[in-house]
């Protein structure tokens, strides 16, 4: 009898640990201690990515010379390929590729005053803008080497060889009527800065996102959204088909604008428009920069911004004076 008793004891007592020990499972479901995120979208809308920061030839010799004293340490990044910045650069100049950037980003000086050098301002508005929206002082040397040296043979030609391309122009308006969620930029971390970072690393990491003039024409309208990034009269007086008029680009069109899809800009050059897609990709949209802007279509457009050559050829160094 007293084995009984013992036996039904044990098990009372087994029974009660079951049920406490289900009801802290309960709890632990009920209150999960898994690492939390943030969204950063809205912050890293906000942040500056310096869209008008283009320096001229002019400006920047001015400064390199100590004509015009300059705001900061002048630090100067040539984003060309090896073998033409061998051949001829500015005096001073680093080479980088565009996808190492983010792993050099140490190498700038702090409050250095940061030139970005290309073959024609594309792909170094590009960078200028990652610069400005981490918190550097970037400008886009304007028209790149094309703007510092009539010479071909280092600018190859970007500019002043840019054919016209048989792209027609419109003038019916178009509207972006529908309304998405905003692309998720969550992320453990709080800092929006170390959020920046990590998105702008993730983009530029393989390369520019850029697109011809033509391959926007054969795009099918209804799987891409295009940004007109003009004033509204020149939108008005003819914009590629299907294109929204979107200058500024505020929360309110980055609503109307489909993540699923790829987003293309164009403005007059293409510098301005190499700017905002690197900010668009920043925050979670797939998007291209139309190459020249509609200089590659119509250069005698009313109001459009045009190449001219520099005022004078300005010095370089290099093999090419061997």
């Amino acid at each position: 009898m007293k084995l009984l008793k013992s036996l039904t004891w044990m098990f009372i007592i087994l029974l009660a640990l079951g049920f406490v020990g289900c009801s802290d499972d309960d709890d632990d479901d009920d209150n999960p201690t898994g690492p939390t995120t943030t969204d950063h979208f809205e912050d890293l809308f906000a942040l500056d990515g310096g869209f008008g920061d283009n320096i001229t030839s002019s400006a920047l010799y001015a400064e390199l010379t100590g004509t015009t004293p300059a705001a900061g340490e002048l630090f100067l990044i040539d984003f060309r390929s090896a073998d033409h910045y061998n051949y001829a650069h500015i005096d001073g100049a680093v080479n980088w590729a565009i996808t190492d950037l983010m792993d050099n980003l140490d190498q700038i000086p702090a409050d250095a005053k940061v030139i970005c050098i290309c073959y024609s301002g594309q792909t170094a508005s590009q960078a200028s803008s990652a610069l400005n929206l981490l918190g550097y002082d970037a400008w886009n040397l304007k028209f790149g080497m094309c703007g510092w040296t009539s010479n071909e043979d280092i600018n190859l030609g970007k500019w002043a060889n840019l054919a016209e391309n048989d792209v027609p122009l419109v003038t019916d308006p178009y509207t972006l009527d529908d309304s998405f969620d905003y692309p998720d930029r969550a992320l453990e971390t709080e800092d929006v800065m170390e959020a920046a970072e990590y998105y702008l690393d993730m983009y530029l990491s393989n390369g520019t996102k850029n697109m011809s003039c033509t391959a926007v024409y054969e795009l099918d309208m209804d799987e891409v959204t295009i940004l007109n990034y003009w004033s509204a009269d020149m939108y008005n007086d003819g914009h590629l088909a299907g294109a929204v008029q979107a200058n500024p680009i505020d929360m309110d069109v980055l609503e109307g604008v489909d993540p699923e899809l790829p987003v293309v800009v164009y403005c007059h050059t293409g510098q301005t428009s190499s700017k905002i897609t690197a900010w668009l990709n920043m925050l979670g949209y797939d998007a291209y920069s139309m190459l020249y802007g509609v200089n590659a279509i119509d250069q005698e457009f009313p109001g459009l911004t045009t190449y001219h050559a520099p005022d004078q050829d300005y010095p370089c160094v290099g093999t090419f004076d061997d």
